[in-house]
């Protein structure tokens, strides 16, 4: 969990450190990694509503009863794991303007997003959704588990994207390009992406793609 991935997009060396929201092992690694890399630009999974809910401890502006279970559910979290949810964020702004690196908030406001996924959803897949969350409301407040679900984080994506397949594009697929294409118009030839570590994979993918010279898919 949080190794970083070193690659080219065009003109830009990036470097990708995939995080646990909640885990002690994720703020190490993102302060170890902006150390190393040295980077041009830090570029963080946050809009601006969301960074300044996490920097105030506050809750998000977005509201209904799907980001309120949400919300429960990283709450209990990371009351297991003595980590609250977006520390690791907020020790790589802290630690970017330690070093006087310049900080990008690459992420879609999540009011937008999370419109977006309720329009998108059938009501298959929002009874689904409440049921997986209310579930992983328990099992976020066992540690065993926790660690289990974070080790198993690619085959659980895996399935997430077949049971729930709107839900997944607009939450993960979506969001990967509006990051990608925010990263890509950034001036920096070296930059630190910090972001989930369910975004790694198609974020590095298509930076990649545009190295081969791909075009970015808008995402309107």
């Amino acid at each position: 969990m949080a190794l970083a991935e070193r690659f080219f997009s065009r003109n830009k060396e990036i470097a990708i450190v995939g995080t646990g929201h909640v885990l002690h092992s994720s703020i190490s690694a993102v302060r170890r990694e902006i150390q190393s890399f040295k980077p041009e630009l830090v570029a963080i999974e946050l809009d601006m509503g969301r960074f300044i809910a996490i920097s105030r401890r506050a809750k998000p502006r977005a509201k209904g009863v799907f980001v309120n279970l949400l919300s429960s559910l990283q709450q209990r979290a990371a009351r297991t794991t003595g980590v609250r949810a977006g520390s690791e964020m907020l020790a790589a702004v802290r630690e970017a303007r330690k070093h006087n690196i310049p900080v990008a908030l690459i992420d879609q406001d999540i009011r937008i997003t999370l419109r977006r996924a309720l329009h998108g959803m059938t009501l298959r897949e929002k009874a689904k959704l409440g049921w997986n969350l209310l579930f992983g409301a328990f099992e976020a407040g066992n540690k065993e588990k926790l660690d289990s679900i974070i080790s198993q984080k690619d085959e659980l994506m895996a399935k997430f994207k077949q049971e729930l397949p709107n839900l997944y594009a607009t939450l993960v697929t979506e969001r990967d390009e509006y990051m990608a294409r925010a990263v890509a118009q950034q001036p920096f030839q070296r930059i630190l992406i910090v972001v989930g570590a369910a975004h790694v994979t198609g974020l590095r993918k298509r930076l990649e793609y545009r190295n081969k010279g791909g075009r970015l898919r808008n995402i309107t």
